[in-house]
């Protein structure tokens, strides 16, 4: 919804889907998302005892990027 409206987001996503497939519509938004080996599995639950494409993005990655957004904000105008 605040994509729809104009205001960039962080978004975290795993990779059992297609890069790009869900991030959100419009500019500014920072995408957290990894490459692992197994990127497009497409599985709903990892069978893996570690689901890497998650737990390689770090609370520091999360925090940088929310940083991100909040400096640029006013930068961007609703659609």
């Amino acid at each position: 919804m605040a994509a729809a409206m104009g205001t960039p987001c962080v978004a975290i996503f795993n990779a059992k889907d297609a890069p790009g497939q869900w991030h959100p519509c419009g500019n500014g938004h920072k995408i957290l998302r990894t490459a692992p080996p197994c990127e497009g599995c497409g599985m709903d639950i990892c069978p893996k005892p570690v689901t890497t494409c998650l737990d390689d993005i770090t609370v520091d990655d999360v925090l940088r990027a929310c940083e991100c957004v909040l400096a640029s904000r006013g930068t961007h105008s609703p659609p």
